[in-house]
């Protein structure tokens, strides 16, 4: 999401141009963060920090592994990104590519908001990089968020099919869960499908367009007009990437850094569970970061998924013992701090 287009969403809470939040928007917005403070206080009741630091102690320089594959999934987001806008006619040098996504990601695991806020955030530098307007940051943003979309589907099939380890030590909810997983996987695969069908043949941007020019009014109403050609544009953009035609091998690339991105994650897992020596294997490893990946989405709201994920975490390794589950939520969280150092000092280039 471009500050363009962050301007559209706010202006159109109401139809008099004021922004507005709705009561219920307020609520839910109030119990994510009620629900995700009341976690970090269990997990920090149930931490025995003695026992974690002699577990970390035990792994020593190792730990600074930890940092290698969220390093691979910002190579991968920023390729992807610059494939996308090459298409498009606007150029991005490789090296600003993974500066600015490494920015991004800093964004993303600090601000409200998440994975939208990392989104804004990422199409605003990219954009401003290639001197691109911004529905060419839409355009892109709008191909990730489906190739986010379509191989989040395919790996949660992945995790239950592969992931029965972690879910036999949950008892029946994990059963549960399994079947949950299957079923959210084919959802989600079905959604990006038929999203996808939409994006290319329906026109969508342009028919917001016409519908926000309906009930608009006052500066809302003028910034609707003066964009105009915007909408027309992300439109056009959307039907060159998607078709399969002359960019499919950028359409490729999307969704092939996309599904390597969540499996990098997998694999970090089982690195980090590996060095602290539970014994998980990568089915297990893939399943819990499967789990943990919708909860975080769950709770956009918070930044980082702060209390939420690392519940989340802590819960569904019960089975490997509480220490162990304790230091992996440290080293993932001691992962964000570099990274979010790291990508902050990047982005001042």
């Amino acid at each position: 999401m471009t500050p363009a287009l962050a301007e559209t969403v706010t202006a159109a809470a109401s139809a008099d141009g004021t922004p507005r939040r709705s009561r219920a928007a307020r609520a839910a917005r109030l119990a994510v963060f009620a629900a995700a403070s009341l976690a970090c206080t269990q997990l920090l009741r149930a931490l025995d920090l003695a026992r974690v630091g002699e577990i970390l102690g035990r792994v020593g320089p190792a730990l600074g592994l930890a940092v290698i594959p969220f390093a691979c999934g910002i190579v991968l987001e920023g390729f992807g990104w610059r494939s996308l806008l090459t298409v498009l006619g606007f150029d991005v040098p490789l090296a600003t590519a993974l500066r600015l996504a490494a920015g991004a990601e800093a964004a993303r695991l600090t601000l409200p908001g998440g994975g939208a806020a990392g989104d804004a955030v990422r199409a605003a530098l990219f954009c401003g990089a290639a001197r691109a307007p911004s529905s060419a940051g839409v355009t892109v943003l709008a191909v990730r968020k489906l190739s986010h979309l379509g191989s989040q589907g395919v790996y949660l099939l992945a995790a239950a099919l592969f992931g029965g380890g972690l879910y036999a030590t949950l008892g029946a909810a994990g059963r549960a869960l399994e079947t949950a997983t299957a079923v959210v996987g084919a959802a989600f695969m079905a959604a990006a499908v038929v999203l996808g069908l939409a994006l290319v043949h329906g026109s969508l941007a342009t028919r917001v367009e016409r519908w926000l020019a309906r009930v608009a009014r006052g500066w809302f109403a003028e910034t609707v007009e003066r964009r105009r050609e915007g909408y027309a544009a992300v439109d056009a953009g959307l039907r060159g990437l998607l078709h399969r035609g002359g960019a499919s091998h950028a359409l490729d690339v999307s969704l092939g850094t996309a599904l390597l991105g969540w499996f990098v994650e997998a694999g970090e897992s089982y690195l980090l569970l590996r060095l602290l020596g539970a014994p998980l294997g990568i089915g297990e490893a893939l399943a819990l970061e499967a789990l943990v990946s919708v909860a975080r989405a769950a709770a956009f709201a918070v930044p980082g998924g702060l209390g939420v994920q690392d519940f989340g975490y802590h819960a569904l390794l019960h089975g490997a013992g509480e220490p162990v589950a304790a230091a992996f939520v440290l080293m993932k969280r001691a992962r964000d701090v570099f990274w979010v150092t790291v990508g902050l000092a990047l982005s001042r280039l």
